[in-house]
């Protein structure tokens, strides 16, 4: 009589993840959470016993959405009194999507790069994002109900994109999905997420990431692609790509990813290009010969010099030295991520970049916080 082969068990990877609860795990929250009802039990699962409607992810699409109505609230002074300089700056509640609606002409029909004689200093994807916000609002010609209009359009898409974002974070966490409440929640994101189109690119970037990690190069390739071509800082994720291909041995993902990247920042730029050289190049131009920009090192040292009657640096030497620096910032993010006695995560080497290309740049702007906080999480 044959053997009855004993049964199987199974695999303990086809089973859910039991998800680590931050209220378990991060001293601060043990303690501050007592007013809620203390830390989660001990014989609780999360991950594999259901929630209810409460799950991980619906809880931070409220968070986000908390924070992003109080990003906008934070604007209050602006939405009332309108967005004019010096008192947009000196009440706290600076935006530049009604800002340019007016300075731009979008107010006017106005489609960046499309447009003959428009000028847009931002990449193509970012314009087409501004002029088709644009067409959306209602009316013609330029005036305060139509600007606050604009604002309140674009805010409304960027939490969108704000929320989209948590979740592609949350998602790339894997065991620890609730770290993504610092995205949700972040302090940056809520003062600086209404100033520029930054978080498009954000979510393009995170969802670039995700895709990556989800071993699937080409998606991940056409999200950067595009993010790239929404603002240049995706750009960088490719350089902790390379640094982990160097690393693993493995270049099949970076070449399948560069691949379709390439392609997908076309797509965009081609017909623009095509249709409007000189519109296409504002950007790289403006970017070129523009000073030292607010709040930047070199617009500190500038200002130095000439309270103190000295030489001042011009763009030119700044765009040399500050490309010096990054260099030399990514020489050492470089041996850092090939000598450590572990591989380093993707976020971990893009933030090590992200944060090199943000100090060394000539300019700064608070919404470049906004790169950083995916990553951090």
């Amino acid at each position: 009589m044959p053997a009855i082969p004993p049964a199987r068990t199974p695999s303990r990877r086809r089973l859910p993840f039991r998800i680590v609860v931050p209220s378990r795990n991060d001293p601060f929250l043990r303690r501050y959470t007592e007013v809620l009802g203390g830390p989660l039990g001990r014989r609780t699962a999360p991950g594999i016993v259901s929630p209810g409607f409460f799950t991980v992810e619906r809880v931070l699409v409220i968070m986000a959405t908390l924070a992003a109505l109080l990003s906008v609230l934070a604007k209050t002074p602006c939405r009332l009194g309108g967005w004019t300089a010096p008192d947009h700056f000196y009440q706290g509640c600076y935006s530049a999507w009604p800002v340019l609606f007016e300075s731009r002409r979008l107010a006017e029909g106005v489609f960046p790069l499309l447009t003959p004689g428009s000028f847009f200093e931002y990449p193509v994807l970012l314009g087409v994002l501004a002029g088709a916000t644009a067409w959306l609002v209602p009316g013609e010609g330029f005036s305060e109900a139509r600007a606050l209009a604009y604002f309140d359009l674009n805010a409304v898409l960027a939490a969108a994109a704000w929320v989209a974002t948590v979740l592609a974070t949350a998602r790339m966490g894997h065991r620890r999905p609730g770290d993504a409440a610092m995205v949700a929640l972040a302090p940056g994101i809520v003062l600086a997420g209404t100033i520029n189109w930054d978080i498009w690119a954000v979510l393009l970037a995170t969802l670039g990431m995700l895709y990556f990690a989800r071993n699937r190069p080409v998606a991940a390739g056409v999200f950067l692609g595009l993010g790239t071509a929404l603002k240049a800082y995706p750009l960088l994720v490719f350089g902790a790509l390379i640094l982990l291909a160097v690393r693993t041995g493995r270049y099949r993902p970076l070449g399948l990813a560069a691949a379709a990247a390439a392609p997908a920042w076309l797509a965009v730029n081609l017909p623009a290009l095509l249709l409007n050289p000189a519109g296409w190049g504002q950007f790289l131009a403006y970017s070129r010969d523009r000073g030292a920009g607010y709040s930047s090192v070199w617009y500190a040292w500038n200002l130095t010099m000439e309270r103190q009657a000295l030489p001042q640096l011009d763009a030119a030497f700044i765009n040399a030295a500050s490309l010096l620096l990054f260099v030399a910032a990514c020489a050492g993010i470089a041996v850092l991520a090939l000598t450590a006695p572990r591989r380093p995560p993707l976020a971990s080497l893009a933030f090590l970049i992200v944060a090199a290309f943000v100090l060394s740049n000539k300019v700064y702007s608070p919404q470049f916080v906004l790169w950083l906080v995916p990553l951090a999480a």
